[in-house]
């Protein structure tokens, strides 16, 4: 029986090293969209979506100030971060943004930009976690 039962963990360890359990898990759990270096939306996970009240094909090449900024508000606290992801920096931040409808919430990001060969920076990745109220 205790063969079985380290037999078990060590398959739950392995599982845990699996990238693509890790992947799924993020997918599933947080809101993720991906831009080009344009600032277009290339992608969102449904959970994105679900927090903005936007279907897919309403955002799909619309610029990221669409989303990330209010309306009569200058974005140049996004164009800085934009530009910055573009030279291959990381960026976190908590944030209030904007639904569909006009709501506000407060959400926790994280803006990262994902390398490939050629061209060596490929894509921006926007992570967010939805906060129940501001954070201090």
């Amino acid at each position: 029986m205790l063969f079985s039962k380290k037999t078990k963990q060590k398959d739950l360890i392995n599982n845990l090293n699996d990238s693509n359990s890790y992947i799924h898990s993020l997918k599933e759990n947080l809101a993720i969209a991906g831009f080009n270096l344009e600032g277009e939306l290339l992608s969102a996970n449904k959970v994105f979506l679900d927090l903005f009240n936007y279907d897919l094909e309403e955002l799909k090449n619309n610029k990221v100030s669409t989303l990330f900024t209010y309306k009569n508000e200058p974005n140049t606290r996004e164009n800085g971060i934009w530009q910055s992801l573009k030279e291959g920096k990381s960026h976190q931040g908590t944030y209030q943004r904007h639904t569909k409808s006009g709501e506000f919430i407060w959400l926790k990001e994280v803006y990262t930009p994902i390398f490939d060969q050629d061209p060596p920076l490929k894509l921006l990745l926007v992570i967010q976690i939805s906060l129940p109220t501001k954070a201090k």
